[in-house]
């Protein structure tokens, strides 16, 4: 099980990186010093101890607001971030549910997922998601033209049960 994530925010144009590292118990977090109308490539890293897993990759863009006087304001923790409207793509996870893992640990991953999903702009022709639990062994939670509005596919990523089982990895 991982010890964190580590968050990678890289602004091609501009060759400038930001990190961030957040424990495996984050189920939020805040990043206040993001600029608005930038497009920020975006990585993300599970690790533990020096293993890291393949990593997810995408691009977000912070949109500001205008007042009234033409200006911008800062990003602050109310902004939700979420991936280009044009992001096509069939999305699934494939959930470790064993007893090994812990049904606390299962809160973490169900969080994990929705905030993972919950960037997308999920539809029919959008981003559709997918969950598969195994432990013995593999049950389809849901497929992947089942919940096609995020409130719905949200709704269902929280309600995850926890399966249990041996691991069979």
């Amino acid at each position: 099980f991982p010890n964190g994530f580590l968050l990678t925010f890289y602004i091609p144009a501009g060759e400038q990186t930001r990190q961030f590292s957040l424990p495996a118990s984050a189920t939020k977090t805040s990043i206040s010093d993001l600029s608005p109308d930038v497009d920020y490539e975006v990585t993300i890293v599970a690790y533990a101890g020096s293993e890291e897993s393949l990593p997810m990759s995408g691009q977000i863009t912070l949109e500001s607001s205008s007042s009234s006087r033409g200006g911008t304001r800062k990003p602050n923790s109310s902004d939700s971030v979420r991936c280009p409207a044009t992001a096509v793509a069939d999305v699934l996870f494939l959930v470790d549910g064993s007893w090994s893992v812990g049904r606390p640990n299962f809160k973490y991953i169900r969080n994990f997922i929705s905030a993972m999903a919950g960037a997308f702009q999920i539809g029919e022709d959008r981003t559709r998601v997918g969950v598969v639990q195994y432990g013995d062994d593999p049950r389809t939670e849901f497929n992947l033209n089942e919940h096609l509005t995020r409130p719905i596919l949200l709704k269902a990523i929280g309600s995850l049960p926890y399966k249990g089982g041996n691991s069979r990895t």
